[in-house]
């Protein structure tokens, strides 16, 4: 019946949709393997790939948008020894207070209340710039506290949803583009395969030409994703990547994600007082509590070491700089706003990355597509076979 070559072009235009829609499905999901392991199975393209996703994702960030070092300058030692004060400086009495008790506590108790009430004082006006020369000092070996690429890849490999929530935030129109070119071109590719059948009407016309239009489908919706890089003409028509296109957009978008989920001063600051480099952020602490310490005992510092020992003594500042370590995550929360405002990770990221040139900017997209994306390209294919074949027992078995 005539209606039955009339359906095939609408079958076709459902294979394109479907196979283009089932395509993006596998890239994401599911999050883990389902399935027998090895072979027997699926998993997400991207979470089953999450920590090659992930370096590849860091490594176009620091090597064409972010350079840390320059990022990192903008921190101001003082001003940071300013956010902390309110908290530090009664922090810091009471730990002086409570070692001294320990250590010294009949001399501590002898001592006038108006000496105690200065030695305090000298100590609170030292902590300004104790914090400011740690700070100072972090900065001028910031790569032995902070690691970006290790952050960026742990925090992606342990959450590969955030890992989704990226590709699929940042490409979202592109990603809907394919679903509704699958549908657009498999209605053309349809008119062609009636005409064919029509013509001859060989039992295997259909399965092939599924499979044809879920292959051609998938391949020429990501072909036009990414190319051209740069806008060309096609006659009367201008034409570039969608994806290349919306540069600003996806730009905001991206640093957006990176900025909040990823490298915020939650995390940053977290590296630094608890990452790899804390035994030497411990040294550094201890040297200028100790320099401090000192400094605020003043003439009274001779008689304490007498009525201790040296040894005690130093061990008395090792417990100042001891109690002070102890409260540093605490403390580095007040850090938060002031080091996300200062380091502007969302503005750099965006500024940059909408100064890239079309061949760079394609990176922050074009790996979920790179990787295996034959792949994809013939299951698609696969599915459209098996449709073309379903729509041949249906309509044209007898």
């Amino acid at each position: 019946m005539w209606v039955y070559y009339v359906l095939i072009p609408l079958f076709s235009a459902f294979i394109g949709w479907i196979t283009n829609v089932v395509a993006i499905k596998m890239t994401f999901f599911p999050l883990e393997f389902v399935g027998l392991k090895p072979y027997l199975g699926w998993q997400g393209i991207i979470p089953a790939k999450a920590p090659k996703m992930a370096r590849v994702a860091v490594d176009t960030i620091t090597a064409k948008a972010l350079d840390i070092d320059v990022v990192i300058s903008r921190v101001d030692p003082h001003a940071m020894a300013e956010e902390v004060r309110p908290r530090f400086q009664p922090l810091l009495s009471d730990i002086l207070t409570e070692v001294m008790e320990e250590t010294v506590p009949t001399l501590w108790e002898a001592m006038p209340q108006r000496v105690k009430d200065e030695i305090v004082a000298r100590l609170q006006a030292e902590m300004p710039s104790l914090i400011a020369d740690v700070i100072a000092e972090i900065k001028r070996n910031i790569g032995e506290f902070l690691d970006i690429r290790k952050i960026f890849i742990e925090r992606l490999v342990q959450n590969k949803a955030l890992l989704n929530k990226i590709f699929q935030q940042c490409g979202a129109a592109e990603f809907k583009f394919i679903e509704r070119s699958g549908f657009h071109f498999g209605f053309l590719f349809g008119i062609l395969q009636m005409l064919v059948w029509m013509a001859f009407p060989a039992w295997w016309i259909l399965p092939l030409a599924g499979f044809a239009v879920g292959y051609v489908t998938n391949w020429l919706a990501i072909k036009m994703i990414f190319e051209p890089l740069e806008p060309t003409k096609f006659g009367p028509i201008t034409w570039q990547g969608l994806f290349l296109r919306r540069q600003k957009e996806v730009s905001k978008e991206y640093s957006q994600l990176v900025a909040w989920e990823i490298l915020n001063s939650e995390r940053l600051l977290q590296e630094i007082v608890q990452g790899p480099g804390k035994p030497r952020l411990e040294k550094i602490i201890q040297r200028h509590v100790a320099r401090a310490v000192d400094a605020s005992l003043g003439l009274v510092k001779p008689v304490v070491q007498l009525a201790v020992g040296t040894q005690e003594y130093r061990e008395a500042r090792a417990q100042v700089s001891a109690r002070i370590i102890a409260d540093l995550p605490r403390l580095v929360r007040i850090l938060h706003k002031y080091t996300d405002d200062v380091l502007d990770l969302q503005g750099t990221l965006y500024r940059r990355m909408i100064a890239l040139p079309s061949f760079e900017f394609e990176n922050f997209l074009r790996p979920v597509f790179k990787e295996d994306e034959l792949k994809l390209i013939l299951v698609g294919g696969a599915l459209g076979l098996a449709i073309g074949a379903v729509q041949l027992l249906l309509f044209f078995s007898s």
